[in-house]
């Protein structure tokens, strides 16, 4: 047990750091759970990066979030200590597609039996955890519109579908993965996961032709979908949402961003206290922080 009295101290570590909803969303948590700890803020900029983590792990810290752009680089920094911070090779990618996609990530920390800090991937176990909820979950993913997802979620997905990713690209579906994946015709046939919305809660859509190219090619997708699909609406408003589907009506079970964010956070509280996270709290606390 460490005896640092800041051994109740959470953090969440980015740059820039405002606009995150971590502190508020992980604060009503710790109060629903009558848990007296705090839990900070750092803005750290790059250069800094590496003595806050260090600083964080000396002061006895429970454990901490790490926004982007630091997660590749704490990963670096777990991987140079001999700590694997993905605990599994990274997944195989076609020649020539994104190469910064197959970068493991950190995107949290916790204090493990010995003392030391230990790498986690909250965003890839609340991932798994929120498609293992289906009776039937989805053997690969389908990347629509015109961004991709934050890396710490595309690396999670390839994680999670190793051998079965792909990119719509107008009228077909591109393989992301290696050239021995199943063919995009013969995957749609079976429940898959269709990944829609961009990098981030202030990204749009840079204009009306390129919206509905989107829409276009996503309602295609939706028609031709298995009725065990799921669609993952990497939106946080449904504003946004309306933008990119319009009027695409789908029976398709939805996943949005504020759901896989509460489920990523829940997974960071339950590893931290040992207890399990109230969820329905912490979804009222980030649909409150971002005005939902």
């Amino acid at each position: 047990m460490d005896d640092s009295p800041l051994q109740s101290a959470l953090c969440v570590i980015g740059h820039p750091i405002g606009g995150n909803p971590a502190q508020f969303v992980i604060q009503r948590a710790l109060a629903a759970l009558r848990i007296d700890w705090t839990f900070s803020s750092f803005d750290v900029p790059d250069p800094s990066l590496l003595a806050a983590i260090e600083g964080i792990e000396a002061l006895g810290y429970r454990g901490g979030l790490i926004a982007d752009p630091h997660q590749h680089r704490v990963a670096q920094w777990f991987a140079e200590r001999g700590c694997d911070p993905s605990h599994s090779p990274d997944p195989p990618m076609a020649s020539g597609d994104v190469a910064d996609a197959t970068i493991r990530r950190v995107d949290g920390v916790a204090r493990g039996d010995d003392g030391r800090l230990r790498p986690c991937d909250f965003i890839r176990d609340a991932l798994e955890e929120a498609l293992g909820r289906s009776s039937d979950p989805p053997g690969g993913y389908l990347l629509c519109g015109p961004r991709d997802p934050e890396p710490s979620i595309l690396h999670a997905l390839q994680f999670v579908f190793p051998q079965t990713g792909y990119r719509l690209s107008g009228d077909h579906a591109r393989c992301l993965t290696s050239d021995d994946s199943p063919r995009w015709e013969q995957q749609v046939e079976s429940p898959f996961l269709l990944v829609t919305g961009s990098r981030g809660p202030t990204t749009r859509m840079r204009g009306s032709d390129e919206v509905a190219q989107s829409r276009e090619s996503i309602r295609e997708v939706l028609a031709k979908a298995h009725p065990g699909s799921i669609c993952l609406d990497l939106v946080f408003t449904p504003t946004q949402c309306q933008q990119i589907l319009g009027d695409a009506q789908s029976p398709l079970v939805r996943i949005s961003q504020t759901d896989l964010e509460v489920l990523r956070l829940a997974r960071a509280v339950h590893r931290w206290t040992g207890r399990p996270a109230p969820v329905d709290v912490m979804g009222e606390a980030i649909e409150e922080y971002l005005e939902l």
